[in-house]
């Protein structure tokens, strides 16, 4: 999963104040008006939704354009084992660290021993 999980973009709440700018500044004019007025003559969220649903429809499409590259499975399980086989030689040379340390305080408190 941590493999799987690396190449991909981190979760966002929503579209960002800037995105949603960039998306109105190009609507056409007649298009921004008439959006206006729906929006200021409708009551509750529903306006609001559907806005943002057509945003997160017209935007998916560049999203997925821009959509970090596929691995296979062989892919994922070949970084797998990478980070796995990592994992493995640091705790071994944490293992072989704290051998040594504990060899060299016995071999001291034997030392110290009358």
């Amino acid at each position: 999963m941590e493999v799987a999980a690396s190449a991909s973009a981190p979760l966002q709440a929503g579209p960002s104040r800037n995105d949603l700018a960039a998306w109105v500044r190009g609507l056409p004019a007649n298009e921004k008006e008439s959006l206006t007025i729906d929006f200021l003559s409708e009551s509750g969220e529903r306006s609001r939704l559907e806005l943002l649903q057509r945003f997160q429809r017209e935007n998916a499409v560049a999203a997925r354009d821009s959509a970090i590259v596929r691995r296979t499975v062989k892919d994922l399980l070949a970084e797998a084992r990478v980070r796995a086989d990592e994992r493995a030689k640091q705790l071994n040379a944490k293992r072989a660290a704290d051998a040594a340390r504990k060899k060299a305080m016995d071999e001291a408190d034997r030392a110290l021993s009358p």
